[in-house]
């Protein structure tokens, strides 16, 4: 059977766990490649998919519909959208995936996908769904080109911004944020309506695609100690990049910690090196010259997995726990007594090819605060600075004190001295 924009998939990804077939909804086709598709997820990512690549991908099931279960199948192992996406919604992610494919330099990239592409992934898919064939069977070509025509005619109506209703207000088993298809909602003006779905009256708003994730985090409010949980085929997987764009840092009265909060400035530094913190581990260490068997280099190596699993994995936002601060503090105290090495570095050669500079005097002559060796936050610096300075000076303080005491009792010692003489 022919695949094309508007068509729904399930596939089952190589991956360990239960078995899962996950749907996709095609919004666009790659013509340069036998099963290249951009696709849109029960979660509403969209992103390209390979499926001719045997090591990632299991098997494809292209459905007849939504929601479509293929005879021997059972339900529970398919993970799915939980309504078809609206005409209009669609139209967007057409539109979307045709301008994604031409900057990516798809030959013949064109809205829908243009013409269905057959693949060869071997076998049929039994009962309602169909697995992908080498061409395209007589009984069913007709089928396909309607298909294609219906894919590839424009709209007569492709609004700038998509929007679907959405169950705004909990109801029975209606769950907010749930898409209620376009036909239950009667005409009318406005982006709010009560309306009757699956028996219940029902407060639904009008959502904009674009202002989906403001919507959810406003109707859906999160822990601000955690993040909203992200898949990719079907694991528990958040892209470092995601940690910072998606972190919201708040404010705490009682915040238990002295000093600055240094922890959305190290998740920003390590957003700026290349991969996350454990790659940030080695690239450090490898630059510094520093040794595995060196003092605190395994405590580090630990502290960058532990911060890499709970971004990835646990999905918190570590910029509003305490519990993190500490652990980013121990990671910076770690790099900042191995800042002469990375001093040492910088001056390789200075000797040799002129005045030798030390290493604040080149920061200072070009602006930078910091080194990129080491991740220590200048906010923390300063703290350290002011409070040993305070430190000195009441151990200054208390020195002069005791000096002063001293003499003062040796002064009344001697005059005690004194008059007892002259008794």
């Amino acid at each position: 059977m022919a695949a094309a924009a508007g068509q729904y998939l399930a596939v089952r990804y190589r991956v360990g766990g239960p078995l899962i077939y996950h749907e996709r909804l095609i919004t666009g086709v790659d013509t340069g490649q036998a099963a290249g598709f951009m696709v849109l997820t029960p979660d509403f990512d969209h992103y390209y998919e390979d499926y001719s690549d045997a090591a990632d991908t299991h098997e494809v099931l292209v459905l007849a519909r939504q929601g479509d279960l293929p005879v021997g199948y059972q339900e529970v192992n398919f993970y799915r959208f939980r309504a078809p996406v609206a005409a209009a919604a669609l139209r967007n992610w057409e539109l979307q995936a045709s301008l994604q494919l031409a900057q990516a330099g798809v030959p013949g990239a064109a809205l829908g996908g243009g013409v269905p592409v057959f693949l060869a992934l071997g076998g049929a898919a039994p009962g309602g769904g169909a697995g992908f064939a080498g061409g395209v069977p007589a009984a069913v070509a007709p089928a396909a080109a309607a298909i294609v025509a219906a894919v590839a005619a424009p709209a007569a109506v492709a609004p700038p911004v998509a929007a679907q209703w959405r169950v705004a207000a909990s109801e029975g088993a209606l769950e907010i944020g749930e898409v209620v298809p376009d036909a239950f909602v009667p005409a009318g003006a406005g982006v709010k309506r009560i309306v009757m779905y699956q028996g219940l009256e029902t407060f639904v708003e009008q959502v904009s695609i674009v202002d989906e994730k403001a919507w959810f985090n406003k109707r859906l409010p999160l822990d601000v100690r955690v993040q909203r949980v992200k898949l990719r085929h079907g694991a528990r997987c958040r892209d470092w990049r995601d940690t910072m764009e998606d972190s919201n840092v708040q404010a705490f009265p009682d915040w238990p910690l002295k000093g600055p909060r240094t922890a959305s400035w190290c998740i920003d530094y390590l957003n700026k090196q290349p991969g996350g913190p454990q790659d940030h581990h080695q690239l450090w260490k490898t630059q510094s010259k520093i040794q595995n068997s060196d003092w605190g280099i395994s405590e580090h190596d630990t502290l960058m997995q532990i911060l890499q699993h709970a971004s990835s994995y646990d999905q918190l936002d570590v910029c509003n726990l305490a519990s993190f601060e500490v652990l980013l503090r121990r990671a910076q105290t770690i790099e900042y007594c191995y800042i002469e090495k990375s001093r040492e570095i910088s001056n390789v050669g200075q000797g040799k090819f002129g005045p030798r500079l030390s290493f604040e005097e080149q920061t200072a002559f070009m602006g930078v605060v910091r080194s990129d060796m080491y991740m220590v936050a200048p906010a923390l610096l300063s703290h350290i600075k002011d409070t040993v300075k305070e430190d000195a000076e009441l151990s200054k303080n208390l020195r002069l004190a005791r000096e002063e005491r001293a003499n003062a009792n040796k002064a009344g010692n001697k005059n005690k001295n004194k008059k007892g003489d002259d008794e």
